[in-house]
């Protein structure tokens, strides 16, 4: 029993210590509705983009202004929001006000008919905080319907990404590359008919002509083949693998050839 005087005045102590909330009011141009903790105001309406609530309470039970007041409002959807109100200081009340408007609404919550408000306040000195739902907003229909609030689609099935890649080089047309070989061709007739014409060429040095003559004359011209094909569309890799492969040919009959003509150069046989 003698520790009763000592419970009593913790319960006494912790009931001052409390916060408590008090004359709480929805203020709009139709009227003033009421709240407290244990009682909710009836619901209010915005109704034009223009119209105001003045949320006003005061807050006693304290010497001094809670760490944490806000009003908070949720939707439908459970997604919250809070808004700090001006407090302004009285003896030992302290008094909220926060001016709620249309244009102050994050746009999620444009596109809610019906939004719940809370207020929250506490201290870590206080032993009951408050947390309470103290009314509730409604939007009208035709605020609702101008919302210009659209879902962001986070996760589920997208629209399938086609990719466009670069296509293959475009290489030269075919008839000028056609063109460019006939005159090649045209050329080396002109050339020869040229070098004959003028002595140049010795045609009696034909008789002395052997294999290695035609074969070193075949990988001219295998040559050009090759360069041809290029110019036709083979690419710049499989024209290097060709050219390699007649290089080796080259160079062995070639050297045949060119000591040949050198030797008929010696003789005095041009």
């Amino acid at each position: 029993m003698r520790f009763q005087p000592l419970l009593t005045f913790a319960v006494c102590f912790s009931a001052v210590r409390a916060l408590q909330l008090s004359n709480g009011v929805f203020r709009t141009t139709l009227g003033d509705q009421q709240f407290t903790v244990n009682s909710p105001a009836a619901p209010v309406t915005l109704d034009s983009v223009n119209s105001k609530i003045d949320i006003t309470f005061d807050l006693e039970g304290t010497k001094r202004i809670p760490e944490q007041i806000f009003i908070k409002l949720t939707n439908k959807n459970g997604i919250e929001t809070s808004f700090k109100p001006i407090t302004r200081v009285d003896s030992t009340t302290f008094t909220n006000k926060f001016t709620l408007s249309y244009s102050k609404l994050p746009k999620i919550f444009t596109a809610s008919k019906e939004l719940d408000v809370s207020i929250i306040a506490g201290d870590v000195t206080d032993s009951k905080p408050i947390h309470a739902r103290v009314g509730q907003i409604q939007l009208a229909d035709a605020l609702v319907a101008q919302s210009t609030y659209k879902k962001t689609e986070k996760f589920g099935p997208k629209p399938e990404i086609h990719h466009i890649f670069q296509g293959p080089p475009k290489s030269v047309s075919s008839v000028i590359a056609l063109a460019f070989a006939s005159m090649s061709v045209l050329c080396l007739i002109v050339l020869i008919g040229v070098w004959a014409s003028q002595g140049t060429l010795n045609f009696k040095n034909f008789a002395g002509v052997g294999l290695n003559h035609f074969v070193f004359i075949g990988l001219i011209i295998s040559y050009e083949v090759v360069f041809f094909q290029y110019y036709l569309g083979s690419t710049i890799f499989e024209t290097i693998l060709r050219v390699l492969v007649l290089l080796g040919p080259s160079l062995w009959f070639g050297s045949k050839v060119l000591n040949h003509v050198g030797a008929l150069r010696l003789a005095g046989k041009r």
